[in-house]
């Protein structure tokens, strides 16, 4: 399970990457992730710190797993009512 939440993890972050067109999230500045997290508040009315963003972006170490609530918040920026209508939607249209 931990695996495929790993996977889709990897596509948001991806979709997110392509949506904002600022290139890859390895490369972006403090104020970057400072921006995502005021655009994430203006879209969806869900606050995410940058320090949060930082985390699920793996530029700050931090072993744990991103709450559910913060799955949520990133699916509904990219136009999903939450993480499991992103999930549903990423394995049906995944062709293997």
């Amino acid at each position: 399970m931990a695996e495929n939440t790993d996977t889709e993890l990897q596509k948001c972050i991806h979709k997110i990457e392509e949506k904002l067109a600022w290139g890859e999230g390895k490369n972006w500045s403090s104020a970057d992730f400072q921006q995502l997290s005021d655009l994430i508040l203006q879209n969806t009315k869900i606050m995410l710190s940058p320090s949060t963003l930082k985390r699920v972006w793996g530029r700050v170490k931090y072993d744990g797993k991103p709450t559910t609530s913060t799955l949520n918040a990133l699916a509904q920026f990219i136009g999903y009512e939450n993480w499991r209508a992103f999930t549903v939607h990423e394995k049906n249209s995944t062709p293997y």
